[in-house]
């Protein structure tokens, strides 16, 4: 038996959760959508809010937390995930760990920890920002990892000195969630920034390091390498 269910739209200040969900038209304003899946075959409205743990929408105005996101247009429309693949972005924001764009417009803010690839800039005005902490879900993510290191040192304290076992294993997942927590926080050593084509407009790149430190470069017309950052004693370079 299936579980997935189908509609034709969604109405305006309405609300849907499901587990499966296809909407074969639009999704209009001030609505909310809950659901595992999503596809959405027509248009999502400014206002609009979706939660999905994997999205593929047409044309995207609303705003949408997911994991994995497949977008045909962004058009003004705001995204937070951890994978994201548009066609084109018109306009809009996105925060995500990883971003696929093949075409990118112009006045866009794209946020990302670990990679932006794009196949062409045609517009203008465009900010391309490796910084983890402008992505939401790794944000939360070290947040609950903070979380379950407090509950396991307090374990610790508690074990009895019988239990070294016990011990070797708790001490083990703290040394092994403080190290998640070190990757996400230097995600930006090993973070690039990939434009296919020949760009001939002015758009900025930012890595930021740390909170007072950020290398920005500002395209001309140019075909670059891959952006991405070098370390050497005392010396950080943005490259290309």
């Amino acid at each position: 038996m299936s579980n997935i269910q189908s509609f034709q739209s969604v109405a305006k200040k309405e609300e849907l959760i499901y587990e499966d969900l296809i909407i074969l038209g639009d999704i209009y304003e001030d609505s909310i959508v809950d659901s595992n899946k999503l596809t959405v075959g027509g248009k999502t409205f400014k206002g609009s809010t979706q939660f999905s743990k994997y999205a593929t929408i047409n044309i995207h105005q609303g705003n949408l937390r997911c994991h994995e996101a497949k977008i045909a247009l962004l058009d003004c429309g705001e995204i937070h995930a951890t994978t994201v693949d548009i066609g084109t972005v018109s306009s809009g924001l996105v925060r995500a760990q990883d971003i696929t764009i093949e075409h990118l417009k112009g006045d866009s803010s794209i946020y990302a920890s670990s990679s932006i690839r794009i196949g062409k800039i045609s517009g203008e005005n465009n900010k391309l920002f490796i910084n983890y902490k402008e992505v939401p879900i790794l944000t939360s993510k070290i947040t609950l990892i903070e979380d379950d290191i407090e509950e396991l040192t307090i374990a610790l304290g508690k074990v009895q000195e019988n239990y070294s076992s016990l011990e070797s294993e708790i001490a083990s997942e703290i040394t092994r969630l403080n190290e998640e927590i070190r990757n996400i926080q230097n995600s930006t050593k090993n973070a690039k920034i990939t434009i296919k084509e020949e760009v001939k407009t002015k758009n900025t790149i930012s890595f930021v390091i740390d909170d007072a430190n950020t290398l920005t470069f500002e395209t001309k017309q140019a075909t670059y390498a891959p952006f991405y950052l070098s370390f050497s004693e005392n010396t950080i370079t943005l490259n290309s």
